[in-house]
């Protein structure tokens, strides 16, 4: 499952989480979605799709940044086609993963892709992995 989401640029800017010097979350805060870096853990128990709480991933997470891409300049293709290229370039990603190649029973693969509002400052796609329903999140949160 792909979320489209229409970015309010301040919200999705933020980065308050505390960072080593690796750019590894140490310590949890909010994370605007165009912040996420390739590695970052987080969750995300609002409905809110502007910012995600990022949080260390030695800590119990609902999902962990795997690739960051752009989709081409260009006329906004529209909601579901945006949704279809961004979802099989996540699927593609993953396979180039290694982390995720092992535990691809128990995670799925979601994502971040702009909508129609967004198209003309951000064509940014975040893909994650996170845990399938009948996943138990401890056992994700030890494997990637």
């Amino acid at each position: 499952m792909l979320t489209s989401c229409t970015r309010e640029i301040s919200s999705s800017l933020i980065d308050e989480a505390s960072r080593n010097e690796r750019g590894q979350i140490e310590a949890p805060g909010e994370v605007g979605v165009l912040r996420l870096k390739i590695g970052d853990c987080f969750t995300n128990e609002g409905d809110s799709v502007e910012f995600v709480l990022g949080v260390p991933c030695s800590t119990p997470h609902s999902a962990k940044v795997f690739a960051i891409f752009e989709l081409p300049v260009g006329e906004y293709p529209g909601l579901e086609k945006t949704k279809n290229i961004a979802l099989m370039k996540c699927f593609d990603e993953s396979l180039n993963t290694p982390e995720l190649l092992d535990v691809t029973k128990i995670v799925s693969i979601s994502g971040y892709a702009p909508d129609s509002n967004s198209w003309a400052n951000d064509r940014s796609v975040i893909c994650f992995a996170t845990p399938k329903v009948e996943a138990n999140s401890e056992g994700f949160q030890k494997t990637i």
